[in-house]
């Protein structure tokens, strides 16, 4: 028995260094307000250092540390194969809770409503990143209504933060699949994290009020750019806006609403971090050619076109450098040539949402080339299925030409 004893003292002199660095680590990570990279890192290192020696009722907190860190540096290197790690660890929480001798297991280990809810908010976090979304959540959405904690792997109010966050991530969900109704119902709860104010702009935008929907996306950078640091789960793991996709949406408000110079000033910015969009370089040609600044339009037509064609990889990049190069040539008065590069793009294939633009974009040049007649009444039908990006104050002095030259036809 003696014997016994040393030994067991021994094993846990032994592994009590790891047990001390292991939650020094974690609590580095959990306790600072505003977590580095390489504190989250030496985290995972040092519980995973432990789990080979941990008792098996201390294996499930030692999960949870791990795919807790996990979880925050793959949110902050946007790492999609760390935040699917740290989903598995969640689920190892739950799956490591120890069943006693005899006893049946556990219908609901404790706390594993909260490492479920972490569990999906990683897998949502590194779809963000991938970009393949799932339909819906369906573990978020069981655990909305009713969320037990134990208090034994968090405490129960971070487990009421985490519950929190996950319905904050259904929100943000909701959104990026326009179900904007759903999405406003839902960051209503939130009226401080400044989804409530951005989804409010979408659907302003959506019933084409955009001086509306543009002081909302304002407000929602206003917010996201000047937010406090994340002293809490809830703002610490909640979903990362994606600022240059906001000042997008700001831009084109702004565009449609006649402030072509605030359209300008958010599309530097969301250049400033994202330089190779071309579409962007484009549509701060537009908002230049509108705000009267044609040289400088010139100058985004011709970079977008040499942009897009750079992105190879983009299966529609080819005919959007041949359509932003065919603006460009139009711009130039090189309408034969302009004709050209519009019909390669539409035979070359663009993204669906641009081809009424395209086509409209085409039909103008005919009719700016002196084609009147059916020229010009395929560019009338054009208009109605254009956007709001598309020139239609070109169009209509165009066609208002081509009714005066018919005017002055010989009548028969």
């Amino acid at each position: 028995m003696y014997l016994l004893l040393l030994l067991a003292a021994s094993a846990f002199a032994d592994t009590l260094p790891l047990v001390i660095q292991a939650q020094t680590d974690f609590e580095r990570v959990l306790l600072e307000p505003a977590p580095r990279i390489g504190d989250a890192a030496a985290c995972v290192q040092s519980a995973a250092a432990l789990m080979p020696v941990a008792q098996p009722e201390e294996l499930p907190q030692a999960h949870y540390r791990k795919g807790y860190c996990l979880l925050v540096e793959g949110l902050l290197t946007r790492d999609a194969r760390e935040l699917d790690q740290a989903g598995a660890e969640f689920q190892s929480a739950v799956g490591a809770w120890p069943v006693p001798k005899g006893a049946a297991p556990a219908a609901r280990p404790p706390d594993a409503d909260a490492m479920r809810i972490l569990s999906s908010i990683a897998g949502l976090a590194a779809a963000s990143i991938t970009k393949n979304l799932p339909a819906r959540d369906s573990r978020l959405e069981s655990a909305e209504e009713r969320v037990e904690c134990a208090g034994v792997l968090l405490g129960a109010a971070a487990c009421q933060e985490v519950a929190a966050t996950g319905r904050l991530w259904l929100a943000w969900l909701a959104d990026r699949q326009d179900r904007l109704s759903e999405a406003a119902r839902r960051a209503a709860a939130f009226p401080g994290s400044g989804w409530q104010v951005w989804v409010a702009g979408r659907q302003a935008f959506a019933a084409r009020g955009y001086a509306a929907a543009e002081e909302s996306f304002r407000q929602a950078l206003r917010i996201w750019q000047t937010r406090p640091a994340p002293a809490e789960a809830v703002r610490l793991l909640s979903p990362p806006p994606d600022l240059p996709r906001a000042r997008e949406s700001l831009a084109a408000a702004a565009f449609l609403a006649g402030n072509a110079a605030a359209a300008v000033a958010a599309l530097d910015a969301a250049l400033q971090a994202r330089p190779q969009e071309a579409r962007d370089i484009f549509l701060r040609g537009l908002a230049r050619d509108a705000a009267g600044s044609p040289e400088a339009a010139l100058e985004d037509y011709n970079l977008a076109s040499r942009t897009a064609l750079a992105n190879a990889g983009e299966s529609s990049a080819a005919g959007e450098a041949r359509y932003y190069r065919a603006v460009w040539l139009f711009r130039r008065g090189d309408y034969a040539r302009a004709d050209r590069e519009f019909a390669a793009a539409l035979n070359t294939g663009v993204d669906p949402a641009l081809r009424p633009d395209v086509t409209a974009w085409w039909r103008m040049t005919a009719v700016a080339r002196g084609e009147c007649g059916a020229s010009a009444r395929y560019l009338e039908d054009s208009l109605a299925a254009a956007s709001g990006f598309f020139p239609r104050r070109r169009a209509q002095s165009l066609l208002g030409r081509c009714g005066v030259l018919a005017a002055r036809q010989p009548q028969p």
